[in-house]
């Protein structure tokens, strides 16, 4: 991995107490070396895991500790808390339940250092679901970002690279993004498994392994709880979690068309925007087939918004501003101050935008 300091860090970041965690966290923190740093960003506020952590530090100085008055939500947390470690070659997130070892840190930092058109790798990615442990790899080495994207993004399936190895450098694009955004909704994991995906080649390594314990997302419905947590996290009513598919079709388009894009050709970026929209709009297109009453309803108290559902589940390409304007109205139903802001925001990042 190399002898110099600040070559690598590894993020955890946490909001729970219990038992588990505790000792998580502990075993975390006992990974940490002149040549990694654990930084684990808390917000819990809670004053006797703030002394758990002071402990924690005391015992191991390459613990870094960040620590918030207020809960945050996850993902404007890890962008800001990532915006802080610009020192670093190689970063890594691990939840606060989960498990990385150490050979999946230095096996993916090795890979890293011997391919310059790698952006990230990991090891052995393990899943704890429903009593069983599943094996998922991911490689995506093709050389064009439309293809990669093609291969590995599915917008029905968790989006594993939040918690690979990766350049800090290929962190960027989507800190940018992040960096006052009006609605971190709960997908931001795969806004960031896009971005990787667009900047270089994702590779497995056969050291180590990451594993994920599933157990607040094994079944649809505590999938489609946790997305009403998020939503509510953010000041949106928590029935917005139906619109959620949608939500991130046009976060694709945003991020890939917009000012933060780490592609430069226009046609590049709309075909890469192209294939989040489809994957993300036949799963949304799925849902409301099945149930469709049941969106007119939610939306029945504007017309407008109505409208804008029937054109967003007939629209099959993504470069038309319409889009933008389609769903501000449907999230104007949620909070009208809330769409107007988010809007607004994303016209200046469109218009911002530098495109070849």
């Amino acid at each position: 991995m190399g002898t110099s300091q600040n070559r690598a860090a590894l993020l955890v970041p946490t909001y729970r107490k219990t038992p588990q965690i505790m000792a998580n966290l502990a075993y975390l923190a006992a990974l940490s070396s002149p040549n990694l740093h654990v930084w684990i960003s808390d917000c819990s506020a809670d004053r006797e895991k703030k002394n758990y952590l002071n402990r924690l530090k005391s015992q191991h100085p390459f613990v870094k500790l960040l620590f918030h008055k207020q809960r945050v939500p996850l993902y404007r947390d890890v962008a800001a808390s990532l915006a802080l470690m610009q020192s670093y070659n190689y970063l890594s997130i691990c939840a606060d339940d989960d498990h990385v070892s150490l050979p999946y840190l230095e096996g993916s930092i090795e890979v890293l250092e011997s391919d310059s058109s790698c952006v990230c790798s990991f090891g052995n990615y393990l899943l704890w679901l429903n009593g069983s442990v599943y094996f998922q790899a991911v490689n995506a080495t093709d050389s064009s970002p439309v293809i990669r994207l093609q291969q590995a993004f599915d917008a029905n399936a968790f989006n594993r690279l939040f918690f690979t190895v990766f350049r800090r450098s290929a962190m960027q694009p989507w800190i940018n993004f992040c960096t006052g955004h009006p609605l971190i909704g709960a997908f931001f994991d795969a806004l960031h498994h896009c971005s990787l995906l667009a900047q270089g080649t994702v590779r497995h390594q056969i050291s180590g392994f990451y594993l994920w314990t599933g157990e607040n997302w094994d079944t649809d419905e505590k999938n489609h709880e946790a997305r009403k947590r998020y939503y509510a996290d953010v000041g949106l009513d928590p029935e917005f979690a139906n619109f959620h598919d949608l939500h991130f079709g046009v976060e694709g388009i945003n991020f890939f068309v917009g000012e933060h894009c780490p592609i430069s050709h226009l046609g590049t970026r709309l075909a890469c925007a192209q294939t989040i929209w489809s994957s993300c709009m036949a799963s949304f297109k799925e849902q409301v087939l099945r149930v469709e009453p049941g969106y007119s309803e939610a939306l029945a108290v504007s017309p407008l918004a109505v409208d804008a559902l029937h054109f967003l589940l007939q629209k099959e390409n993504c470069d038309d501003r319409q889009i933008l304007d389609a769903f501000e109205a449907i999230l104007a139903v949620f909070s009208a101050p809330l769409a107007k802001t988010y809007g607004a925001h994303f016209r200046r990042s469109l218009a911002r935008a530098i495109v070849t």
